[in-house]
């Protein structure tokens, strides 16, 4: 009874890591399928966006809708990377790490729903200024989702690098995660260079972090 209940335990552990590995194919295939999207207050842009790119749109809102089930599995296996860390040490950075992974996951979900129906309803909301409001909350959505994440990483850092739980390039890694998605934040409500090249490095680093989250996960397991 215990040797099945320690297999259990196993395949579960190893299957929230995948988890993540799959959120990011998600993540990636709905930007490749959804493509350059117009920036903020820019109302001609996104009516060409929204009335001449319909199928890569909803491939995208699709493959993401997707990928919330494996974030939210993979969320269950994240925050044992620090648990036992909590307990001995009385600290709640798993906690933490939960809280911002679960308001990102929320906040993903907004943009998927507005974006969801700014496509169904694109025909009704040129034109009035609707268009571009609720562009414009997606992207604050997305602004906000990135820095939630980014937040997941730099708690799980923290009592890596406090209690050398992890390599210390990963702790490392989490702490320059959290600080490209506040530098990023700069991409949803400006279009210089600068800001969309911040923009663009967090995915990367994400990508990066979320992977190697995973590996250490299942080799836990």
């Amino acid at each position: 009874m215990t040797t099945q209940t320690v297999s259990t335990s196993t395949s579960f552990n190893r299957i929230t890591a995948v988890a993540g590995f799959v959120f990011i194919a998600c993540v990636l295939g709905s930007m490749i399928a959804v493509g350059n999207m117009p920036e903020a207050g820019n109302e001609a842009s996104l009516v060409d966006y929204f009335t001449q790119s319909t199928g890569g749109h909803s491939l995208g809102l699709l493959i993401i809708s997707f990928g919330i089930l494996p974030a939210g599995l993979f969320l269950a296996g994240l925050v044992g990377l620090v648990r036992t860390s909590d307990r001995r040490h009385g600290e709640n950075w798993s906690m933490a790490a939960a809280v911002f992974w679960i308001t990102a996951l929320a906040l993903l979900a907004v943009g998927v729903m507005i974006d969801g129906g700014l496509f169904l309803a694109r025909d009704t909301v040129v034109g009035d200024g609707m268009l571009v409001a609720l562009w414009d909350i997606s992207l604050a959505s997305t602004g906000l989702m990135t820095l939630a994440f980014a937040g997941t990483a730099v708690s799980v850092s923290i009592p890596v690098l406090m209690h050398r739980l992890r390599p210390a390039w990963y702790g490392w890694l989490g702490l320059l995660l959290g600080l490209f998605g506040v530098l990023g934040l700069g991409g949803v409500v400006s279009s210089s260079d600068l800001a969309a090249g911040l923009s663009f490095a967090v995915f990367p680093l994400f990508a990066i972090w979320v992977v190697a989250t995973g590996v250490f996960m299942y080799r836990d397991a």
